[in-house]
């Protein structure tokens, strides 16, 4: 049984799903159980309820600093670039062809796992969901560091720290990927029955809105907390499962959400994910043609990195093929890394490991401990 439609056929499953909540997935509009902490397949084999392992929240933040550290040295870099200087990476280098990173030594992260640190302490620090912890935790991380920050979400954080509230925080037009690079966390408690999932729906719009206050970014928001979300609570992704969801949940949150004032942005998410149905007939080399080359703007940056995921979902060479095809590379290896991490758990990166600077590993550990202790013990 196949949920793969037409785009007439999804906009009429539209119209009759319309009126149920975002998170809803596509077997449960058909009939399925979704609830909270049960995860379904396509071919009707249903899960027992499962409780997510601290194996899989060790991969998903480790997966978060090593698709940092891996893609750090190139970032910006074209496919071309990065063959002429490395060859094909699979494993860390130093950055000594980036403008700015060239005196780091190899193994170094930079804003993408410091944001989602910061984000997991502020969980941690709260015990679930709280606007006014997180805004302090990245002003504290502005202090420390801005190393790497996109304009949206520094410009934004100066604001807190200003005195400025994280609803008035955003910056207009902000269409980066800064937010979807650090809320793995979040997809980690959406994961946890401590909240229901209209409230995890309602945090990470507040969420996405203090740094970047467009509504493609809180749609691409929304999405990526539900599959990060989505990789916890599976041992095996079914592929098919996972791209409808994204794709209908995108959808159902363009016409259900209304738009911020004077946002002038048009593009739909919906129209890029649509694409990863057909993820089998892609290359690297379409995939960097029609999705901007993996460039920062979340319109580009989020399809492109799922279109690699959904391609090699349990194996270390998706996350290496997103970063030689060049773009954002830390930030789309980063984002990659969470879901491969959540997904199949620390041992996905097991030669990657070995190479991490001990101050970096024992971090991750540290607050991985502190996160699993919080909200799954």
């Amino acid at each position: 049984m196949s949920y793969i439609c037409s785009d007439r056929q999804n906009m009429s499953m539209y119209l009759l799903w319309r009126k149920l909540p975002l998170w809803t997935s596509i077997p449960s509009r058909l009939g399925y159980n979704a609830c909270n902490n049960n995860y379904n397949r396509l071919d009707n084999k249903v899960y027992k309820t499962m409780t997510v392992s601290k194996d899989k929240i060790i991969g998903m933040l480790m997966g978060s600093l090593i698709g940092d550290c891996f893609g750090a040295p190139v970032e910006g870099f074209s496919q071309e670039k990065i063959k002429e200087k490395y060859g094909r990476l699979t494993t860390f280098v130093k950055p000594e062809y980036h403008k700015y990173f060239k005196d780091q030594p190899k193994g170094t992260p930079t804003d993408d796992w410091q944001l989602t640190k910061a984000t997991a302490e502020a969980l941690i620090d709260s015990g679930g969901f709280s606007m006014t912890k997180q805004a302090k935790h990245h002003v504290k991380a502005m202090k420390e560091s801005t190393s790497g920050w996109g304009k949206s979400t520094k410009e934004s954080v100066m604001r807190l720290d200003a005195g400025i509230s994280w609803k008035k925080s955003g910056q207009k037009m902000g269409a980066g990927n800064g937010t979807i690079m650090k809320l793995a966390p979040i997809g980690a408690i959406a994961a946890t029955d401590r909240y229901n999932l209209t409230k995890c729906e309602k945090f990470i719009i507040d969420f996405a809105q203090m740094t970047h206050k467009t509504s493609l970014v809180t749609y691409s928001s929304l999405v990526h907390m539900l599959a990060v979300r989505n990789c916890l609570l599976s041992n095996e992704l079914n592929t098919e499962h996972f791209i409808n969801n994204i794709y209908h949940n995108a959808l159902l949150a363009e016409r259900t959400h209304k738009r911020y004032k004077d946002d002038i942005i048009t593009d739909k998410l919906s129209d890029r994910l649509i694409k990863l149905l057909k993820h089998e007939e892609y290359d690297t080399d379409r995939i960097i043609e029609e999705f901007g080359a993996g460039s920062c703007y979340v319109y580009n940056s989020l399809p492109f990195t799922y279109m690699f995921f959904v391609k090699n979902p349990h194996n270390i060479e998706s996350l290496f093929d997103v970063v030689n095809a060049g773009g954002d590379t830390d930030t789309n290896g980063s984002i990659l890394g969470a879901m491969l991490g959540g997904l199949c758990g620390k041992s996905i990166f097991k030669n990657l490991i070995k190479s991490i600077p001990k101050e970096y590993y024992e971090e991750v550990m540290d607050v991985a401990d502190r996160f699993y202790e919080r909200f799954f013990n």
